[in-house]
């Protein structure tokens, strides 16, 4: 996994964090997904399915164990990124597509349930 260390200086927040993460590593990758990220001030992080109420080694790990192929820390650790490159041939769902396919459908207490 390559790294990236940014110093965006003080007071940055998650969006400004999330931002320079993510120019950073199109400027490295072209096509990325984001995979996993961290928030050391708030103490949370992303995939909330599997890392929720976990530490920041959490988010690691499980970038890790899902092949990121770049890591961006800002601020010495006060915000990890971690993306993976899409594959060559992978198709971009287009939001309005989604919509359009969900219309309709009944929500229930399960919706937010993964795999659900």
């Amino acid at each position: 996994m390559k790294n990236i260390n940014l110093k965006l200086g003080s007071g940055v927040d998650y969006a400004k964090a999330e931002k320079a993460a993510r120019e950073a590593a199109a400027d490295m990758a072209g096509k990325f997904s984001l995979l996993a990220w961290y928030d050391k001030a708030k103490k949370t992080g992303a995939p909330q399915e599997a890392c929720a109420l976990e530490s920041w080694k959490c988010v690691r790990d499980y970038a890790e164990h899902h092949k990121a192929d770049i890591r961006v820390s800002v601020n010495e650790d006060a915000f990890e990124f971690y993306f993976a490159k899409t594959p060559p041939g992978t198709a971009e769902l287009k939001e309005k597509h989604v919509r359009d396919v969900h219309k309709g459908l009944a929500v229930d207490r399960d919706e937010n349930v993964q795999g659900g």
